[in-house]
């Protein structure tokens, strides 16, 4: 009997363990057809689990695309995760296309714990960086050490965050950067002082590139602490714990990071060669350890909410995931975040490396329950020019939150909850970042390597949204190529025999030394005022139209700035300037853009004023607050884009540019008395475009109002005429246009209407028609009545030289327009790119 019971057992083991691995066969062969089908499908969505190779080579482990270059896991790690998400039952794209809207999927509706995060981009340095001392008081009055020959910035270890917590440290080494890149230090040598050491690889790696790739002198030591600046650093409670002065200084630091670390073009993601509104961004999911907190246990599922929203793109999405960046070296993560447009991830100092996603990448931060703090990686992302949505994942956030951020115990408890994410609401933040990233692209340079801060509405330095597409071009093959060191002097010399000269005088000038506060300086700039008051000052030469222009050029500058936008815009005038020109802009500003009028002086103590020096004659606070002045003036006049000059709709490969050559009268003095010869040598000559530019001729602006002067301005990209008051409309030429001043025998100011145009977004040469210039000028422009007496001689300008000049602004307006509608915002490398 024992013995029949023990051989029953057997059988029945050897029964059970061969039903057993017939179901693991049956299992294992679906697992295989399934995955051989979900590979040969048209998958919507491509994830790759990352690998790191030796050296600096990189590859691609992929359920989708093989060849897609990626980054980083173990061999085990990625088994495991092979075998945790492909056994989601992905839908081909076309089965998929048009479907989930249908039924799982509302693209309208509401998640009230998804919230972008639209912090300020720019922040001006005054307010970015403190004075030596502490971080508590004013500035010294010597900030900020223009006159010293050394930019030297100092890392604090302040209050509850030892210098070796890097993503604090981070903070202040992102205003450091900022501080080096600012146009007073550009030339000097940069100084950054560490008081001890960091104890943290991230840090002292990024501190190596510094040194290696920036140029930057590291040291310990405080002696040239008499002459330091800080980057102040701040609490969760505080407005911004991440700052930069403008988001193309983190251009300059990724770009020269991935220079360092030899990760080129081809192996990153980023803006498309060609823009187009349906390109497809890279999305990596970066997660973290199971054991660390705020892992994300539901990634799969999101990958799956993901592959099935219909994106609207051209090409399948493609998702890098990463378990987490445990172990990893900066160079690793540098990599990881350069090979992604839309980062996806838990809270947590990994994301620091996001500063590193390319340029129009976005951000979606994923909470834990009772944990919320968008404000340190939301500014992070938008100061270094990107996008941010933050998704919350508890049940309650108000009283969760008021629960476990009340006290650091609670809130070390509620940092260690694990994530469980709404996969629909991912799903929508990524798309809405899709769209930011594919209209930021359509903003850039090709090749989507510059940034250029276009926002309408609200505050400008709280981010707003993008701007309609702009005008598509393609690469012109015929564009003329930069030139080398050589050619350049080549171009100099050639351009003094020809008296031709190309004024390369600023584009931006810091609101600090743009205006003065009139009462009050001590409290300027007025940040806690509800009103934005700038002042015209009746002095100097305030009566003639071109100089009191120069005072409220800079006035709307002031309002545009960006802790004015939001306020009551008010002009002090007591007097008008005896001029139509400034009565019709006046009657403009006040019905356009809702300025204040203010005849009494009753907003002085708290007013600003545009000092009108005679160099630069004309300042802007930035190009931009010129564009929005001109396009606000089209709209008020009803001047039609159909109806207006500037770069072109199409994708033609060579357009043309409209020329405009506006003359004086006669009996005016400087009247170009060669005008005629000029044009016909402008219409013979070649300029490789595909039809010859178009030619307005006018002959002066006498007896025209203001608004006709702007519509003539607005028809036209190329300016040519003699110096005279008649140059103060060229402000209203569109973006991307020129000027070519002629100036008479013995009379040259190049920088009157040379500041003017370079200030408002244009470019300009100056063209001398004497016959020697030193000499002339000698005897001209010493003496009032000597000037006048120049003043008064008509111009016969050398028709080769108009248009070697014109030839060099056109090339300057071809480039121009393949960086965008508005090159200049906030984008100091666009000059180099364009001026040769």
């Amino acid at each position: 009997m024992a013995t029949r019971l023990v051989d029953s057992h057997v059988v029945n083991q050897v029964t059970c363990f061969q039903r057993s691995r017939k179901r693991l066969l049956v299992l294992v062969s679906v697992a295989l057809v399934s995955s051989v089908a979900m590979y040969l499908q048209v998958a919507k969505t491509e994830i790759s689990f990352l690998e790191m190779t030796s050296g600096s080579e990189y590859k691609s482990i992929a359920t989708g695309d093989r060849s897609h270059r990626s980054v980083s896991l173990a061999e085990a790690e990625r088994q495991r995760l092979l075998n945790t998400t492909t056994d989601t039952k992905f839908s081909s794209y076309k089965e998929q296309k048009g479907k989930n809207k249908q039924t799982e999927y509302d693209e309208n509706k509401t998640y009230p714990y998804l919230q972008e995060g639209l912090y300020t981009r720019v922040t001006p340095l005054y307010k970015l960086l403190k004075g030596p001392g502490s971080p508590h008081k004013d500035a010294p009055d010597f900030f900020p050490f223009g006159e010293e020959p050394i930019a030297v910035c100092e890392i604090h270890n302040l209050g509850s965050w030892p210098i070796s917590s890097f993503p604090h440290v981070m903070q202040q080494l992102f205003k450091c950067f900022s501080w080096w890149q600012a146009g007073i230090n550009e030339p000097k040598q940069k100084v950054l002082i560490v008081p001890k050491d960091p104890q943290s690889t991230f840090i002292n790696d990024f501190l190596g590139i510094l040194k290696e790739q920036f140029h930057v002198a590291v040291t310990n030591q405080t002696n040239q602490q008499n002459i330091s600046v800080h980057g102040e650093i701040f609490g969760l409670a505080d407005a911004k714990p991440y700052e930069m002065h403008n988001p193309q200084d983190a251009t300059i630091l990724r770009e020269g990071i991935w220079e360092h670390y030899n990760i080129p073009a081809n192996s990153r993601a980023g803006c498309p060669v060609e823009p187009s509104g349906v390109a497809t961004p890279v999305i990596g999911f970066f997660n973290r350890q199971p054991s660390g907190g705020r892992h994300c246990n539901n990634s799969k599922a999101i990958f799956a909410a993901l592959e099935q929203h219909d994106f609207g793109t051209t090409e399948p999405l493609k998702i890098h995931y990463l378990e987490s960046f445990d172990t990893m070296s900066f160079q690793e993560q540098v990599a990881n975040m350069a090979q992604v447009d839309i980062l996806i991830g838990p809270h947590g100092a990994q994301l620091v490396s996001a500063a590193f996603l390319p340029t129009c990448g976005g951000m979606l931060e994923l909470f834990p329950k009772g944990f919320y703090a968008p404000i340190i990686f939301g500014s992070l992302a938008r100061s270094t020019g990107h996008y941010y949505y933050s998704l919350y994942t508890g049940n309650n956030q108000t009283p969760e939150i008021t629960s476990y951020m009340m006290t650091p115990d609670n809130q070390k408890q509620a940092r260690a909850f694990d994530i469980n994410a709404d996969p629909l609401a991912a799903a929508q933040a990524v798309s809405k970042l899709t769209a930011r990233w594919q209209a930021c692209c359509r903003l850039q340079p090709f090749g989507g390597q510059t940034l250029t801060s276009v926002q309408v509405g609200g505050n400008p330095s709280d981010g707003g949204e993008l701007k309609q597409a702009p005008k598509e071009l393609t690469h012109s093959p015929k564009m003329p190529p930069r030139k080398s060191p050589t050619n350049v002097a080549a171009e100099i010399a050639e351009n003094r025999a020809l008296n031709v000269e190309e004024g390369l005088y600023k584009r931006r000038t810091p609101l600090e030394k743009l205006f003065k506060a009139v009462e009050a300086p001590d409290r300027f700039p007025f940040e806690e005022e509800p009103d934005a008051v700038c002042n015209f000052q009746q002095k100097g030469f305030w009566t003639h139209f071109p100089h009191a222009m120069q005072q409220l050029l800079r006035c709307f500058s002031w309002w545009q700035a960006g802790l004015n936008v939001a306020k009551n815009h008010v002009l002090i005038i007591w007097n008008f300037p005896p001029s139509d020109f400034i009565k019709d802009y006046l009657q403009m500003l006040q019905a356009q853009f809702n300025i204040t009028l203010d005849r009494k002086a009753a907003h002085q103590n708290i007013s600003v004023y545009g000092d009108a020096p005679d160099f630069p004659a004309y300042e802007m606070h930035d190009p931009h607050d010129a564009t929005i002045l001109r396009e606000g003036m089209w709209d008020y006049y009803n001047i039609s884009s159909d109806s207006r000059a500037g770069c072109p709709l199409n994708k033609a490969s060579n357009v043309a540019p409209v020329i405009g050559f506006l003359n004086r009268q006669p009996n005016g003095g400087r009247h170009c008395n060669n005008s005629q010869a000029v044009i016909s040598a402008l219409e013979q000559h070649d300029f490789g475009t595909d039809h010859s530019p178009k030619i307005h001729y006018l002959e002066s602006f006498d007896g025209l109002s203001f608004k006709e002067q702007v519509t003539f301005m607005a028809q036209i990209d190329i300016l040519i005429g003699p110096h005279g008051a008649q140059f103060t409309s060229a402000a209203f030429l569109p973006s991307c246009g020129g000027v070519l001043e002629l100036f008479p025998k013995g009379y040259y100011v190049p920088n009157f209407f040379g500041t003017l145009t370079r200030s408002t977004g244009h470019y300009y040469y100056s063209l001398y028609t004497g016959a020697n210039r030193s000499e002339e000028m000698s005897r001209y422009m010493r003496f009032l009545d000597g000037r006048n007496k120049a003043r008064g001689f008509n111009v016969t300008a050398d028709p080769e030289s108009v248009v070697q000049a014109v030839s060099k602004l056109l090339a300057r307006w071809q480039n121009c327009c393949l960086s965008g509608p508005h090159p200049f915002h906030n984008n100091s490398s666009m000059d180099k790119l364009v001026s040769f």
